[in-house]
């Protein structure tokens, strides 16, 4: 049994994030193709002596009591019936409230991390209802790389990922709660109906497509424009240095570009510097 475990969670951008209706349970179904890429969550897992307890230390940001890692530690015993405690010292490098899943992708790699320290006691399956017991979305960072998710989230079909995308992100510090975006979504579609786009069929089809011919987008995009300017700043920022596709990722706040080229997306890069102190180049999307 291995005592100590170092694992990297990938961010996930959504190149396509589709709101297309509410359950009467209030969540939405949406239909979305996720995309892991290189920024990255780091996490230091050890084995202690005590039972029934996942201590996380987090210099950079004060987490929540009832964190991702503290329900994925949880589902996973309940599970295994394991009772072994952990410590997870978390060096956070993904934004929060960035729509980049850094809290899903923490819970994915503790689940995964956790099954191998304990000489793997779940199938893939199991690991699957573990994680989607901590969140919608955290199944799909079990896999990473690219996929077709429909549903609430929780319906994952793994497609083959390309190996020329480059992405320029920038995060302009504004935080976007779930609950918040999903609200101001529903509103602008309400007021807003002949303005609805229309549905996306053939994601993979239009993902395998020129980025320059990309039709994808994001529901939240026009909402998140009146709610928050720094997004809008950032979506036209990178409009105006020719980026081949903009879009928001998640509900909010972090806007990416997309380029086939690592050179143009490394001076785009540098030509954001003055403006924006939380950005990143990405030059490869496959992990």
């Amino acid at each position: 049994m291995t005592k100590i475990r170092h694992v990297k969670a990938p961010a996930k951008i959504n190149l396509h994030l589709e709101v297309c209706g509410k359950l009467p349970n209030g969540y939405h179904t949406i239909k979305s193709i996720f995309q892991t890429v290189p920024l990255y969550d780091e996490l230091d897992i050890e084995l202690t002596e005590s039972e029934n307890s996942c201590q996380v230390i987090c210099e950079k940001m004060k987490l929540p009591e009832n964190n991702t890692l503290n329900k994925a530690y949880q589902s996973f015993c309940k599970a295994t019936g394991i009772t072994q405690s952990i410590q997870v010292v978390l060096n956070k490098c993904i934004p929060s409230g960035a729509g980049l899943g850094g809290g899903s992708s923490d819970a994915a790699s503790l689940l995964l991390a956790l099954n191998e320290m304990f000489d793997c006691p779940l199938d893939f399956s199991q690991l699957e209802e573990a994680a989607l017991t901590v969140g919608s979305d955290v199944p799909f960072f079990l896999k990473g790389g690219c996929a077709l998710v429909t549903g609430q989230g929780e319906i994952v079909e793994s497609i083959p990922a390309r190996k020329d995308l480059s992405f320029v992100l920038i995060y302009p510090n504004e935080h976007s709660s779930t609950a918040e975006a999903y609200a101001l979504v529903d509103e602008y579609q309400n007021k807003n109906k002949d303005e609805i786009r229309a549905p996306l069929d053939d994601l993979e089809s239009v993902y395998n497509k020129k980025v320059s011919e990309w039709t994808f987008y994001n529901s939240f995009t026009q909402p998140l424009f009146s709610k928050f300017p720094g997004i809008k700043r950032a979506f036209d920022d990178l409009k105006a240095l020719d980026a081949e596709f903009v879009e928001v990722t998640g509900s909010g706040s972090t806007v990416f570009g997309v380029f086939s080229d690592t050179e143009s997306a490394k001076t785009v890069y540098t030509k954001l510097c003055n403006d924006w102190q939380c950005r990143y180049c990405l030059l490869s999307s496959v992990l």
